[in-house]
């Protein structure tokens, strides 16, 4: 295994797709569950691929509400966060920040990340690095509006393979998990 992941976003015709929704990791209700009634008729024998593209390293999944895809990925030492058209891929936004990350040789085949799925809320896409920093996009427009490093707030306190925690947005808040261990507790 070489530690390296391409993602890609590969569009299917499928039920979830007609729905439209499935705005953070494991969708609309964090349960992996898919709303809508049954699909009636006779399935065909193989899904159709609509569209494919290439969006970079890493394992996190994309979030899809209406007509848009958004997806999180690493491309070198950066970190893409854009946003595709649902129906024809087209990129509508796309926006790099630098996000180098060394990892400890353990943890190199498990790739660089990112492994956080974003989780879309109000208008905004929130995104968690690899690095534990936490952003805030308008999803609309791609703007950056906030974002909070927790490295420089605590010891850099995620994991050696780096910070796996998806948001969760809820009551206009949004939680994400930091990770670490004993070493990284605030007030050590």
């Amino acid at each position: 295994m070489t530690g390296r992941m391409t993602a890609f976003v590969v569009v299917m015709g499928c039920a979830w797709m007609a729905q439209g929704q499935w705005p953070q990791w494991r969708g609309e209700g964090r349960d992996g569950a898919v709303t809508g009634g049954a699909r009636k008729g006779k399935w065909p024998a193989a899904p159709e691929l609509v569209w494919e593209r290439e969006v970079g390293e890493g394992y996190s999944g994309p979030v899809v509400v209406g007509d848009r895809v958004w997806v999180h990925a690493r491309r070198g030492e950066k970190e893409l966060v854009s946003s595709l058209r649902l129906g024809k891929g087209e990129v509508i936004w796309s926006a790099e920040y630098e996000s180098p990350f060394q990892q400890e040789s353990v943890a190199r085949q498990h790739g660089r990340g990112p492994f956080s799925t974003p989780a879309l809320f109000e208008g905004r896409l929130f995104t968690f690095s690899i690095t534990s920093v936490l952003t805030a996009w308008d999803a609309a427009a791609g703007k950056m509006l906030w974002k909070r490093e927790s490295a420089r707030e605590f010891a850099a306190a995620y994991p050696y393979f780096g910070a796996a925690s998806s948001p969760l947005a809820w009551g206009g808040m949004v939680f994400v998990h930091l990770g670490g261990d004993d070493r990284n507790s605030p007030g050590q």
